[in-house]
């Protein structure tokens, strides 16, 4: 009888394709989490690489005080009188 419960330790058809399934469906979770995690790094990487140009482009252009001094000296002579 189909509506009958199953004996004791007596496995069946169904209980192992649930299994199945069930194991299927953690995998491919945790796969998702893998590539999650990867993904995760390379653009966390990429942003510090990013930062990290900016910031070797951007340095000269901050030094004002040595860049006005780095002058021959005088940009114009005028006679006061």
């Amino acid at each position: 009888d189909q509506w009958k419960a199953p004996a004791e330790g007596e496995p069946t058809v169904g209980d192992d394709k649930s299994w199945k399934l069930l194991e299927k469906t953690l995998l491919a979770g945790v796969q998702e989490q893998r590539r999650a995690r990867r993904w995760g790094i390379f653009f966390k990487s990429l942003t510090f690489l990013y930062l990290i140009a900016m910031l070797f482009l951007f340095t000269p252009l901050m030094d004002m005080e040595r860049s006005a001094t780095k002058g021959a000296g005088y940009t114009a002579l005028i006679d006061v009188q």
